[in-house]
């Protein structure tokens, strides 16, 4: 899909969207969640000499707080980005996805 994002002339301080239908930029009270149940994790592990993708795992289930605690990141932290496997978080991502992780031929990533 290709969508075009242009703003109209004469206007500031709003964005339009696909159609040059304006989008609102009002701030909303509460932010937008997603139940931990409909994300889907992955562990995605590359090469370290050559940073070749080498494969990609689903992770069972688990909780935003517990990721929080297991990553040391802020309690409002979405968890949306990459986040590298290290030492601290093998043996719990190994449990969680069911393969063995190798630190020392492997970089490992837990992502969305």
């Amino acid at each position: 899909m290709n969508t075009s994002w242009k703003l109209p002339s004469g206007t500031s301080g709003k964005f339009v969207g696909a159609g040059n239908k304006l989008l609102s930029l009002v701030k909303s009270e509460k932010p937008l969640t997603i139940p931990s149940e409909q994300i889907v994790r992955h562990i995605r592990f590359f090469d370290k000499k050559t940073f070749e993708f080498i494969d990609e795992v689903e992770m069972t289930e688990i909780g935003s707080k517990y990721l929080r605690a297991l990553f040391q990141l802020k309690i409002n932290d979405p968890i949306v980005l990459s986040y590298p496997i290290g030492e601290r978080q093998k043996k719990y991502m190994e449990k969680l996805s069911g393969i063995k992780i190798n630190l020392a031929k492997f970089d490992y990533f837990m992502e969305n």
